[in-house]
């Protein structure tokens, strides 16, 4: 009940705004054991107040979807478990870094992707990218 708020004051602040939930907020992403109960009102909100970030687990699998919300676009990223082997074909661990910059037009976050090979039994660099967001 705080969180419209929350957003509110933060982006009225020049802040980025990241949101960490366990569960996807995206709703129909994820299996309906594993779904977050209420995800479409959480969707919602994010729509109408924005965030710049959403992170979250759960699934443990890696995958990425944007919101569009009243503000621009909100990326929504999730990672595998850190503890994850990539048993029965399922996603391998690997964690993010992440390193904001106000841009021009919003942000720029820059994602460094260390994903663990098994066979050294380290985390190794991954494929990292660049994502613009954008705010009105």
């Amino acid at each position: 009940s705080r969180l419209p708020g929350l957003l509110q004051r933060a982006r009225g602040d020049g802040l980025f705004r990241g949101v960490y939930l366990h569960h996807c907020p995206v709703a129909g992403r994820e299996k309906w054991r594993k779904r977050l109960t209420d995800a479409p009102q959480i969707q919602a909100l994010l729509q109408e107040h924005g965030a710049e970030l959403v992170l979250h687990g759960h699934g443990h699998r890696a995958h990425y979807s944007e919101l569009e919300t009243k503000h621009g676009n909100l990326p929504v990223i999730a990672v595998p478990s850190a503890s994850a082997l990539g048993l029965h074909g399922r996603d391998i661990a690997h964690y993010n870094r992440y390193e904001v910059e106000r841009g021009d037009a919003g942000w720029q976050v820059r994602i460094d992707v260390r994903r663990y090979e098994v066979a050294s039994g380290r985390f190794a660099e991954g494929e990292g990218r660049t994502l613009r967001i954008d705010r009105r």
